[in-house]
């Protein structure tokens, strides 16, 4: 059995605090379905094994004096 999907929408929002929803709409040409969801931005970026995801969990175990180093090097 097998089913052909004729578009699929995907919309993405922000529910802050790290918070995102989505929903996923499959147009299956007379048939027409939704999957909704969410996911915490944060814990996506920093369990997966990417470069981007190491720097991502580097980047938030700074140590808080790397933190104001950085913030008076920027002038804050």
């Amino acid at each position: 059995m097998g089913m052909q999907v004729k578009r699929v929408s995907v919309s993405f929002k922000n529910e802050g605090d790290g918070q995102a929803s989505y929903t996923a709409t499959l147009n299956l040409g007379l048939i027409s379905t939704s999957i909704k969801g969410s996911f915490n931005v944060e814990d996506l970026i920093t369990q997966c094994s990417g470069l981007l995801c190491i720097a991502a969990r580097r980047l938030k175990n700074r140590p808080a004096y790397i933190e104001r180093k950085l913030a008076e090097a920027m002038g804050n």
